[in-house]
């Protein structure tokens, strides 16, 4: 009987956090190994956190951890933050408008990889203020110093979005219907205590006349809105640019911000990530011999030809084979495939049994080719960036034979020099632990998107401009996947009907039916 078990092991880092003021306007499993090793390189810039920020950080860190488990804002904060060890209540002040501007965002898959962070003197004050955004420049969060502290400024969401000009000026884009939207302009004080408000202005509802609705135009002035004409809003338009969409937003941030995007995760960290995607089927993998995407569960061993998903004993270990500080996933299977993490894809490299055996801790290994003239010898697993690139060792050819030949390095030797090779350089042989996984009764996201998709077939989903999207729901079962469909609405997605799919069977269920159909 196959098995079906998915194996899990988390790991979400805690550290103290700090206490700050504030001056504020208003999805699954990973499989990883106990020998992973993920320690993010001393020797890589990118990765030095910046010392005043670094509590920071780690809170950001912890609250993306904790997002693929909870679907709603509803969720106790006060269990968060006695898990993560907050006690001070500003702390979880702070902790709460985090977790509500990244839960805003999280929509992008797969999303703590793309989460990361800049600094840089946005006022010219001498000290580098932290912008936490993702990778498409979205901001976040703004951060400064402020007496030696770190002060959040601003956070923002979907409804509130910011971008950030040459001069280091904060755009914010609001909007609470669509009569109402608000374009404000702000700059960092000297000392980072404060934003300082340059201007706003923006719509404030309607106004009817001969049963004609007619926007109104509003500037604040002094701290009040005062009405202007459609002309004088269109001015500050052309003043302080427009009102932006989300992507527009991130765009205009790294076109002009002078920004510089740091990942908050290492490369390492995003390959291990992307691993436990790839077992867990929420993302396709590359097959390198034959040039084409397939989920791992259907990538075939390359003797036999045998889906994975067919085979009830595999196994796996995690091991940097390169030694890059990046682990590879090596899966056996009567063959071996070595997985490979790069520029956000998952290659896989297959290797027959006479290709690869006697596997090496330090990712050499053993070959042999029962031809004409038999050859066998030792291989060193090495990349450059997608591409494999082992490197010969040694090999023999006609072993025990008159016309023997000896070869290291490419260089043929005697076989008292080959002999005295493979003695001063002994290697230990890695062990596989057995991968238990759920591929045989479940079908994939992707499937199951296909089916809510079809459920919703009489509905013109294109041309209505809908989208369907799985989400995360408390409700719903470990037995099911939760898709919504979703409309844009000036400037968020707003939810018009949630599905759950049995992972098992396929079935639509709808969660509010009292008979779920």
């Amino acid at each position: 009987m196959k098995k079906i078990v998915a194996i899990l092991v988390c790991s979400i880092m805690v550290l103290s956090l700090f206490a700050c003021n504030d001056n504020v306007k208003d999805d699954e499993n990973n499989h990883t190994n106990s020998n992973t090793n993920n320690e993010t390189s001393a020797d890589d810039p990118e990765q030095e956190t910046p010392t005043e920020y670094g509590k920071i950080l780690d809170m950001y860190r912890s609250i993306i951890e904790l997002l693929p488990n909870h679907s709603d804002l509803k969720e106790t904060m006060d269990g968060y933050c006695a898990d993560l060890g907050i006690v001070d209540e500003s702390e979880k002040e702070l902790f709460i408008k985090l977790f509500g501007s990244t839960f805003d965002f999280k929509k992008l898959p797969p999303y703590n990889l793309s989460c990361g962070y800049a600094t840089k003197d946005l006022n010219g004050d001498g000290v580098d203020e932290l912008v936490l955004l993702n990778d498409d420049y979205m901001v976040i969060a703004i951060f400064s110093v402020a007496d030696g502290k770190p002060l959040l400024l601003r956070n923002y969401r979907t409804r509130v979005r910011a971008w950030i000009d040459e001069k280091g000026w904060i755009h914010e884009n609001g909007s609470s219907g669509a009569d109402f939207s608000t374009n404000a302009v702000c700059k960092i004080a000297d000392g980072g205590a404060a934003m300082e408000l340059i201007a706003e202005f923006g719509t404030n509802g309607h106004e009817w006349v001969n049963d004609i609705a007619h926007t109104k135009y509003y500037q604040l002035v002094n701290g009040e809105r005062v009405d202007i004409t459609e002309a004088e809003h269109s001015a500050l338009e052309e003043q302080y640019v427009r009102y932006l969409g989300y992507a527009e937003c991130g765009e205009e941030t790294k076109k002009y911000s002078g920004l510089t995007f740091i990942p908050l995760y290492t490369e390492a960290e995003k390959a291990m990530e992307m691993y436990g995607k790839a077992l867990n089927n929420e993302i396709k993998v590359y097959e390198t011999n034959i040039e084409e995407y397939h989920y791992l569960k259907d990538c075939k061993t390359p003797y036999d030809r045998i889906p994975l998903c067919d085979l009830e004993s595999l196994g796996y270990v995690y091991m940097d084979v390169d030694g890059d500080s990046q682990n590879e996933l090596v899966i056996s299977c009567g063959d071996i495939l070595v997985l490979r993490y790069y520029d956000g894809v998952v290659y896989v490299y297959p290797f027959t049994f006479r290709n690869m055996y006697h596997l090496n801790t330090d990712g050499s290994y053993h070959w042999n080719h029962n031809g004409q003239n038999f050859e066998y010898g030792e291989n060193q697993l090495a990349f450059d960036k997608e591409k494999l690139k082992s490197k010969e060792l040694w090999h023999i050819v006609n072993d025990g034979e008159p016309n023997a030949e000896y070869y290291i390095d490419g260089k043929q030797v005697t076989h008292e020099e080959i002999l005295k090779y493979l003695e001063n350089n002994q290697k230990t042989r890695i062990g596989f632990s057995p991968l238990e996984v759920s591929w045989q009764n479940e079908i994939s996201r992707s499937e199951s998107m296909a089916i809510a998709k079809n459920y919703w077939e009489e509905i013109d989903i294109e041309k209505n401009h809908y989208l369907v999207t799985p989400i995360v729901s408390n409700r719903a079962p470990d037995t099911v996947y939760v898709f919504a469909m979703e409309r844009f609405v000036i400037d968020h997605y707003s939810v018009i009907d949630v599905i759950w799919i049995d992972k098992s069977t396929g079935e639509p269920i709808v969660p509010y039916a009292p008979d779920g159909k």
